[in-house]
């Protein structure tokens, strides 16, 4: 199976432009010569021959990792990295010693790429910072993130929105918050989230006393659920900043139009946050930006 998926690699990478081979030349020369930091943006580039790395770039990058030991921020957006890509870094990541922040938004990852990541996170010792937002990231895959969060000790920041982790990965996730004692930003963004999930996170909220951003926007959850079980719950001695925006683009309207709505109007000009704002769209989306 290995072996296969190396051929395939090989055969991607042959076919791939010059331009773009030599982009990826010019990455791997700056890893070999101890950068600490690497940021690699698909898109346009002057080079008229350029296009994304993709998965047999993101190997040929992942290849040379282990050489790596003063990398600390590793960010590949918008490379078309699909499972094949993950797998090939998730291999890499555990001999980055030093590496503290690990972004692979807008890219292709489903479950299988996000299992292989997730296996690998518990032996990065040093990893704070985890966006993996804008994939194709199910419930599957989130259940195995969540059981690898407890043993990621230094993990302050995790972004999983654009995802479709769906009832079952908000509860996954929700079981393994208590134990994420250093967590301090969770976005959950665009994840078909319903009220069942949402409540299951909100229940250990009161357990998350490092938590200052929470981002529950723009999933299915009812105006209800924000009233009796999400509000009640926030971490408000720590917490700084909350989204719970619900406007929706193609029915032009929010679904947080009673109580819920009004709770996070009251909660928005609490003197004890300070400071506060309440964003809305024709009164309705609501999004709360909290500083305290």
């Amino acid at each position: 199976m290995l072996s296969q998926q190396r051929e395939r690699l090989e055969r991607a990478w042959s076919a791939l432009p010059a331009g773009t081979k030599q982009v990826v030349t010019e990455l791997i020369e700056k890893l070999r010569n101890g950068a600490e930091y690497l940021d690699v943006l698909g898109g346009g580039r002057e080079r008229p021959d350029f296009e994304t790395i993709g998965d047999a770039g993101v190997a040929k990058l992942a290849a040379v990792l282990p050489q790596c030991a003063s990398l600390e921020s590793l960010s590949m957006c918008y490379v078309q990295m699909g499972d094949a890509g993950a797998r090939a870094l998730a291999a890499a990541l555990p001999m980055c010693a030093s590496l503290d922040e690990l972004v692979l938004s807008c890219n292709q990852i489903g479950d299988v790429g996000a299992q292989a990541l997730a296996a690998a996170l518990p032996q990065c010792a040093s990893l704070q910072e985890l966006d993996l937002s804008g994939n194709q990231i199910g419930e599957a895959s989130t259940r195995a993130l969540a059981a690898a969060l407890p043993q990621c000790a230094s993990l302050q920041k995790l972004n999983l929105s654009g995802n479709h982790i769906g009832e079952a990965g908000a509860r996954a996730l929700a079981a393994a918050l208590p134990q994420c004692a250093s967590l301090q930003e969770l976005k959950l963004s665009s994840n078909q989230i319903e009220d069942a999930g949402a409540q299951a996170v909100a229940a250990v909220l009161p357990q998350c006393a490092s938590l200052k951003l929470l981002s529950l926007s723009l999933n299915n959850i009812t105006d209800a659920c924000v009233s009796s079980s999400i509000i009640p719950a926030l971490p408000l001695s720590s917490l700084t900043c909350l989204g719970l925006n619900d406007w929706n683009d193609e029915t032009q309207k929010g679904s947080f139009t009673g109580a819920g709505r009004e709770r996070l109007y009251k909660l928005s000009k609490n003197n004890r946050l300070g400071g506060n704002e309440v964003k809305n769209r024709n009164g309705e989306g609501i999004s709360i930006f909290t500083s305290r």
